[in-house]
């Protein structure tokens, strides 16, 4: 029984069968590595993920040492906190803009957003 047809919402089995026939040719290192035009989709998935390993390995140590630092000093704490509640009640998405004027449209604009909501969820 369908609601809608399978052009707006496709099988699962349609979309894994998409996913292999992208990925397709571009299993193992070798493949990767020389970032050869067919592995164009697995090169995407691959840049992503660093990116978000990246703001994760940067996010979460800052996040807790300034979250302990906040936490022995209330004079620390109370200096941070109006910065820190104006950053969380923005949602990362609005942030793009801003983000995308001040860093131009590369990589660095992505890990700002990232790291700027795993930081704040993290401290606070």
């Amino acid at each position: 029984m369908e609601w809608l047809p399978p052009v707006f919402i496709p099988p699962i089995g349609t979309i894994w069968e998409a996913i292999y026939t992208l990925s397709e040719g571009c299993a193992g290192a070798g493949a990767v590595l020389s970032m050869q035009y067919e592995c164009l989709f697995t090169n995407h998935i691959l840049s992503s993920l660093g990116r978000v390993g990246l703001s994760l390995v940067i996010g979460i140590p800052s996040g807790i040492a300034l979250g302990v630092l906040a936490g022995m000093s209330r004079r620390f704490a109370h200096a941070l906190e109006p910065i820190g509640v104006f950053a969380n009640a923005i949602s990362g998405i609005a942030w793009v803009p801003l983000a995308i004027v001040w860093f131009g449209t590369g990589w660095l604009t992505t890990l700002f957003i990232l790291l700027n909501t795993v930081f704040w969820l993290i401290f606070f």
